[in-house]
C-alpha cells in the first residue's frame, strides 16, 4: 500500500486501521477484503458497541389468573353481604323468620322475604266471634252515622295482637329497620292478606271482623285489614286513625318521618295507609279518594 493507502477501513463496522493491522479486531476482516473509499470521501466511525448494543429484555407476560381471582372474590363478597342483608337484593337476601306456632304468615317487604308464626287459641277467637256488637256502622233516627263505632274494633291490648306486634318488632330488629320502617313492614304484612268480600266469606253484605278473627281467617275486606293494622300501629306506640270514605275504610298514621298525603283533624297529620292490595306505601293515596271522615283511635 502507498502512504495514502496506509490505512484501511472495515466495511462492516466502519472502523479505520493502520496498514500494519492485518485484520479488523472487531470483525476479523482483512485489508484485502476491505473496499477503500474514493479519495476525499470520508468514512465515519461507528463504535462497535453501538452496532452490537444488547437487545432489551423480553417483556414479561401478565398472568390472566390474578384478574379472575379478583373477580371471583368480588362476587363472593357481594353475594355474602347481600345474603346477610347488609344490602337487600331480591332473590338473594335470605328470608327472616321469627315466632313459633300453627299460624304462619309470609310476605315481602322492600325486596326481602319475611315469615312469622304464632299460635292463636280457639278461646281467643271464640271470644271475639261471640261479641254481640253491630258488625257495621249504625245510624240513629236522624240519619247520623256513628263513626266512633270503629273504635270498638281496635284491640291493641289483646294478647294475640300484642304477640303480633312483638314478632314484628323482632323481625324489624333482625333487619335493622327504623321505627318508621317497622310501620312500613307491618303495613306490608297486613297488605299480604287476600281480599275477600263479606258477601262471599260470611254470606252477608257487611261484617266487621275483629283483628284476631282476621288473623285466624287470613283474609278480609278493607275494614277488617284496616282494624288489624290500626291495632298494630297503636301497639307499636304510634297514633293511628281510621279514615272512612263513603265506600271504603283505610288507616292514618301520625309519624314525623312520613311523607305524602295526609288528613289533619285537630292539627294532627294522619298519613294515609291503604291496607288492601300490595305495594302501597305510607302516604300514597289511590286515585278517586278525597273527602273522608277521620276517627282518632
Amino acid at each position: 500500500m502507498s502512504q495514502a493507502d496506509s490505512k484501511w477501513t472495515c466495511p462492516t463496522c466502519g472502523a479505520t486501521f493502520e496498514s500494519s493491522i492485518t485484520s479488523c479486531p472487531y470483525c476479523t476482516l482483512q485489508p484485502a477484503q476491505a473496499e477503500q473509499p474514493e479519495p476525499g470521501q470520508g468514512v465515519s466511525y461507528v463504535p462497535p458497541e453501538t452496532l452490537y448494543a444488547p437487545l432489551p429484555p423480553p417483556k414479561k407476560k401478565r398472568s390472566a389468573i390474578m384478574p379472575i381471582i379478583v373477580i371471583v372474590v368480588v362476587f363472593v363478597v357481594f353475594f355474602a353481604l347481600a345474603y346477610e342483608g347488609v344490602f337487600v337484593v331480591d332473590g338473594i337476601t335470605k328470608e327472616l323468620e321469627y315466632g313459633d306456632g300453627a299460624y304462619i304468615y309470609e310476605w315481602n317487604f322492600d325486596g326481602r322475604d319475611y315469615s312469622m308464626s304464632m299460635d292463636i287459641s280457639s278461646s281467643s277467637f271464640d271470644y271475639y266471634d261471640g261479641q254481640s256488637v253491630a258488625r257495621g256502622f249504625t245510624v240513629d233516627g236522624y240519619g247520623n252515622i256513628d263513626y266512633d263505632h270503629v273504635r270498638d274494633f281496635i284491640t291493641e291490648t289483646d294478647a294475640t295482637v300484642m304477640t303480633t306486634v312483638a314478632n314484628l318488632k323482632q323481625l324489624a330488629s333482625m333487619a335493622d329497620l327504623s321505627e318508621f320502617e317497622t310501620l312500613e313492614l307491618a303495613l306490608a304484612f297486613v297488605q299480604s292478606f287476600p281480599y275477600t268480600f263479606d258477601s262471599d266469606y260470611y254470606g252477608i253484605e257487611d261484617y266487621w271482623a275483629f283483628p284476631v278473627e282476621t288473623l285466624v281467617h287470613y283474609t278480609g275486606d278493607c275494614e277488617d285489614t284496616a282494624f288489624l293494622y290500626a291495632s298494630i300501629v297503636e301497639g307499636l306506640g304510634t297514633d293511628a286513625a281510621i279514615i272512612v270514605f263513603e265506600d271504603h275504610i283505610a288507616v292514618g298514621v301520625a309519624h314525623e318521618d312520613a311523607t305524602g298525603t295526609y288528613y289533619q283533624p285537630d292539627n294532627v297529620r294522619y298519613y294515609y295507609c291503604e291496607t288492601t292490595g300490595t305495594g302501597w306505601a305510607i302516604g300514597e293515596l289511590p286515585e278517586g279518594r278525597d273527602t273522608a271522615h277521620v276517627v282518632d283511635v
